[in-house]
């Protein structure tokens, strides 16, 4: 019998969508994988509701998709899993305000690595009942809803990528980045 392909429906939103009837803890073959990766290049973000993972398959799904990047800072790894990173306000490390609020500005995962990562995949575990959203910008849209003369003016521009690299602008968080003394008495 085959495995059950997931249905994914358009989120009411400008972009986004959710993949139903999927339980990953059994693993996804590559049918349903294609299904998958087609709706994240079709909607940019996809959601996958109603998941029980442990660690070990969660990162094995995610190492589906691609090589998993460490993150550069050792002390934001996960113990015993270097590739994945818990992000809250549960743990030790998270009490330092330039841990937890690091990533409180407009950002673009790992975009500072000379090859950046493709995608980012998020797993909550625990969710407050108020706040702690992450919120997606769409800068494909945002580029197609520009007109072609200023698609034309910046066409070709290089940017510049620093971690902890925020501007501080229009109320944008500023978390200054840890140094390597922060992060070799983190370790």
């Amino acid at each position: 019998m085959p495995a059950p392909r997931p249905t994914i429906e358009r989120l009411d939103a400008p972009f986004g969508a959710v993949a139903r009837g999927l339980d990953l803890s059994g693993g996804i073959d590559p049918e349903g994988l294609r299904v998958l990766v087609d709706a994240l290049h079709e909607h940019r973000v996809l959601t996958i509701p109603g998941q029980s993972l442990t660690k070990d398959r969660y990162l094995a799904f995610g190492s589906r998709w691609g090589r998993p990047y460490p993150h550069f800072m050792e002390h934001l790894r996960m113990p015993g899993y270097p590739a994945m990173m818990a992000i809250g306000n549960t743990q030790e490390k998270d009490r330092d305000d330039g841990v937890r609020n690091g990533a409180a500005y407009w950002h673009t995962d790992q975009a500072y690595e000379a090859e950046p990562c493709s995608a980012t995949m998020l797993y909550a575990v625990e969710v407050p009942e108020t706040g702690g959203e992450t919120l997606v910008a769409d800068l494909a849209g945002a580029w197609q809803a520009l007109p072609p003369d200023e698609q034309a003016e910046i066409e070709g521009l290089r940017a510049v990528h620093v971690y902890g690299g925020a501007s501080g602008r229009d109320g944008e968080k500023h978390a200054a980045p840890l140094t390597d003394e922060t992060q070799a008495a983190r370790v």
